[in-house]
């Protein structure tokens, strides 16, 4: 029969008597099967084994469910994809080799496709389970999903269905069969997808904003940058189950950013831009990071009327730390002085802070006799211009450290509440694209935004320090460029 009598022996494979043999290919995969949170969601490239888990886990689901007290195994699903072609080639199609391959389940192919499970598991007691599948585009709306009464669904392709809609369908769950018939009911939800943009709301989940009640297991990409190269990764899962050169082949004429998110499973920021920084990989250079206690703070400021500093920190390897970021919008150099003196306060008392800003702050307005240098004085922090702000200098000196690795390590690391910062990095601060005929075309310099603010108040702080990046990067010729633009400032 199949039914597994033990959870634990599931994280080494399974055999079920009705002809399903699987064995999770990974320790993602394997994880995905142990866990017991109330969502769970596996984000993982193509290929690797998404559906075919999501599938397994929920026959398993239903084959072990409480027994109510009419002795029956009873349960509800609702599996969703955002349309209709997609369920029906993709959700539909999969579910059905697998349960067809068991010799379970009768199929209703009106709507809503149903698949009804009645049988008996190995100690003979009964079980009896419908699978319901819908998508958005066929109907499946508000109204008619409040009347559902389910045990548990399955949101493939997760990604595709706004925050809405999800939250619609889980309040469905854990409403089948009731408290009073079985008191002791499993009920939870189940979703796979691939990686989606950082914007979205699942991107947001991934990086910090992820509910307590939620796992999101996050597989090894598919492949990963070697040398400036993309080849297949030795961590895959799922390998041993796909065609020889399957990676191999779906490299081929693809973007970048396709690449990214199909297949080396990194958040990436779509746009329509080429990136400024487009040596940034989030999945090395993204990492808890922040000062040790008294190690001191470099903090990046870029001005405008939306001020923004970086805060990193330059470790004993020579590598960076860049570990929290202060976005605004709309304000003075005045109020953000206040600001920013308000968190360097709260956050990193006990740290010496060197404070480093965009020359063009010395000049003073047409509004205003003081500078921005001199309205963060009033606050009683005082920082220092950078020594040139011109572009190529300073982007030059970021993309030395996204670019070169020191004993396997990244030479500067973005701790994950940096958000905007790697927002910026993915892709947001980016290169527009000219609208004319023929190859791509992009303007010379990046477009403005949150994103550009932050990213560049990285690069004075990175430009400024003292055996910082100068002493890493570049040869005899830009340095002599970065002493002669400092002579404008002397």
């Amino acid at each position: 029969m199949n039914s597994w009598s033990s959870p634990v022996n599931r994280s080494h494979g399974i055999e079920p008597v009705h002809k399903l043999k699987y064995r999770p290919q990974g320790a993602t995969l394997r994880q995905f099967h142990l866990e017991n949170s109330y969502m769970r969601c596996l984000v993982g490239p193509l290929g690797s084994g998404k559906t075919q888990a999501s599938i397994v886990e929920i026959l398993f689901r239903i084959m072990n469910q409480p027994k109510s007290k009419d002795g029956v195994r009873k349960s509800r699903w609702l599996a969703v994809r955002n349309t209709l072609p997609d369920l029906e080639s993709t959700t539909i199609k999969d579910f059905k080799a697998i349960t067809e391959g068991m010799g379970i389940g009768t199929w209703k192919n009106v709507s809503p496709v149903t698949c009804t499970i009645e049988t008996v598991d190995t100690q003979g007691t009964p079980v009896f389970a419908e699978v319901m599948f819908r998508s958005f585009d066929s109907g499946l709306d508000e109204k008619k999903a409040r009347g559902m009464q389910l045990t548990g669904c399955w949101l493939n392709e997760l990604k595709e269905l706004n925050k809405g809609n999800v939250d619609m369908i889980l309040s469905r769950v854990g409403r089948y069969p009731n408290r009073a018939e079985c008191p002791d009911s499993w009920y939870g939800a189940i979703a796979d997808s691939n990686c989606p943009d950082s914007d979205h709301w699942l991107g947001k989940f991934m990086q910090s904003d992820k509910p307590d009640n939620w796992w999101i297991g996050r597989q090894p990409g598919a492949v990963s940058k070697v040398d400036g190269r993309w080849v297949c990764n030795d961590l895959a899962e799922n390998v041993r189950n796909l065609p020889d050169s399957y990676y191999q082949n779906l490299l081929q004429g693809k973007s970048e950013n396709w690449i990214r998110a199909n297949l080396a499973n990194e958040l990436v920021y779509v746009s329509d831009g080429r990136p400024v920084h487009d040596s940034f990989n989030e999945a090395v250079h993204v990492q808890h990071c922040g000062p040790h206690p008294g190690q001191k703070v470099y903090v990046g400021l870029d001005w405008g009327r939306t001020p923004a500093a970086a805060f990193m920190c330059l470790n004993a390897d020579g590598s960076w730390s860049v570990f929290d970021e202060l976005v605004t919008e709309n304000m003075s150099a005045y109020t953000f002085g206040g600001i920013l003196k308000d968190k360097l306060a709260r956050d990193y008392a006990g740290h010496d802070v060197e404070l480093y800003g965009d020359p063009a702050g010395t000049q003073r307005g047409q509004a205003t006799d003081h500078s921005c240098f001199e309205m963060l004085e009033r606050h009683e922090l005082y920082a220092t211009p950078c020594h040139t702000n011109k572009f190529e200098l300073r982007a030059g000196a970021l993309d030395a450290q996204l670019q070169r690795l020191q004993e396997g390590k990244p030479l500067i690391q973005f701790d994950p509440k940096c958000r905007t910062i790697i927002r910026g990095l993915a892709g947001a601060y980016q290169y527009k694209r000219l609208q004319v005929a023929g190859d791509d075309r992009f303007k010379d310099v990046p477009d403005k935004g949150p994103e550009s603010h932050v990213v560049e108040a990285l690069h004075y702080a990175l430009l400024s320090v003292d055996g910082g990046v100068f002493s890493q990067w570049g040869g005899t010729e830009e340095v002599m460029e970065y002493e002669r633009d400092l002579s404008v400032y002397e």
